[in-house]
């Protein structure tokens, strides 16, 4: 059983994660899957029947409109209790209770595999199904809770991923730099914690191979470059990528939402998000996609993972913690240093650049059912 609330209704790096999760399972076992719909993502966006034995489905919604004089009310309530106990409720999946689908019956399923985020899928788990199973308990953590950059937290969140935690059979992370961290954190649950990467698609390297993909390394001649994603100043940093194109006079497109970006140039523009098929009518106007890490922690993008497979140029901004040996099949990409400097001088070199290509046969080492492969072996040796 495959538990989240991330993935047929939603574009998000979780839900294309957990996409791949569930295709590279189904290579190992008949999975069937309960996905948590939240009222704020009602579209169904793709479709894993081709991967999923049986589906299930609940909502989780919000309670009923309220008029007029009761929303100043219920507005000024909701932001006080908001602002006291958003720290400890990271989202409204972790409130829920008492809502499995009246035919699933959890006893008969041998594992149980809770995917974030949101976090508080796991806490909807533990309530609800680890309660009366014997199944090996799996859970995958997208982003910590305790250590996550994004979200202000104490020691009471630190306790209570603590027993969330405590109660599972293996842990998994997407990255290595975040599963030490992770360790440290939380020594009592460290035997059972393990990398998982984010992979890339069986069926997506298949297809590159049938037509034939060429991905290209290097930077291009004429960059028109392209940052699809948030940026949070306190998360990532795109005032040097900012200022660098400008200073030589490039032209950059950023999609995505975070804080004020401060330019002059009319060769930068900054839009809010949009969708997929947008981005993507949108990226064939540019040559080069940037994706920049986080100044902090130890969480990779899966962008780096979806640039893999992509005919595109991809320039990397190496910052925090991570350098370019930590990022996986780096040959593929262009790395420089986040910094205005570094990122003038890799643009002003730019025409000479190899124009070598990177093999598809090396992409075959993170191919998501390779990947779980070892997974697996551990989650069949817990069944025994």
């Amino acid at each position: 059983m495959f538990v989240t609330p991330e993935l047929q209704y939603s574009n998000s790096s979780a839900a294309i994660r957990n996409r791949l999760l569930v295709e590279g399972l189904s290579e190992y076992y008949a999975v069937d899957v309960l996905e948590i719909i939240r009222d704020d993502k009602k579209n169904k966006t793709t479709d894993l029947s081709q991967y999923i034995s049986t589906y299930f489905s609940i909502e989780c919604i919000r309670t009923t409109k309220a008029n007029d004089a009761q929303k100043s009310f219920i507005r000024k309530l909701k932001k006080f209790v908001i602002d006291k106990v958003q720290k400890v409720i990271p989202d409204k999946v972790y409130l829920l209770r008492d809502s499995l689908p009246n035919n699933l019956n959890v006893k008969e399923y041998q594992v149980v595999f809770s995917s974030s985020d949101p976090k508080g899928i796991h806490k909807y788990v533990c309530n609800e199904i680890y309660k009366v199973t014997d199944a090996v308990k799996v859970q995958y953590w997208g982003d910590p809770w305790y250590d996550d950059l994004s979200f202000g937290s104490g020691q009471l969140v630190k306790f209570l991923e603590n027993r969330i935690l405590s109660k599972s059979d293996i842990v998994l992370y997407n990255s290595i730099a975040t599963l030490e961290r992770q360790k440290k954190l939380y020594p009592l649950s460290s035997d059972k914690m393990f990398c998982l990467p984010r992979g890339v698609s069986s069926f997506s390297l298949a297809n590159a191979r049938a037509k034939r993909l060429a991905i290209p390394t290097g930077i291009p001649n004429n960059v028109r470059a392209l940052y699809a994603g948030d940026y949070h100043s306190n998360i990532r940093n795109l005032q040097n990528l900012v200022k660098a194109c400008e200073d030589l006079d490039l032209p950059l497109a950023i999609y995505g939402e975070g804080c004020e970006l401060k330019t002059s140039s009319p060769a930068v523009s900054i839009n809010s998000r949009v969708s997929k098929s947008e981005l993507e009518e949108i990226s064939e106007s540019y040559n080069l996609d940037v994706i920049v890490l986080n100044r902090h922690g130890g969480q990779l993008p899966g962008k780096i993972y979806d640039s893999l497979i992509s005919d595109r140029h991809v320039l990397v901004l190496l910052d925090g913690e991570f350098s370019e040996k930590d990022i996986p099949l780096n040959d593929r990409f262009t790395f420089c240093k986040n910094d205005v400097a570094s990122i003038k001088a890799v643009f002003s070199t730019r025409n000479n650049h190899s124009g070598e290509l990177f093999s598809l046969d090396e992409i075959e080492s993170v191919n998501i059912t390779s990947l779980l492969s070892p997974i697996c072996h551990l989650i069949n040796n817990k069944r025994v």
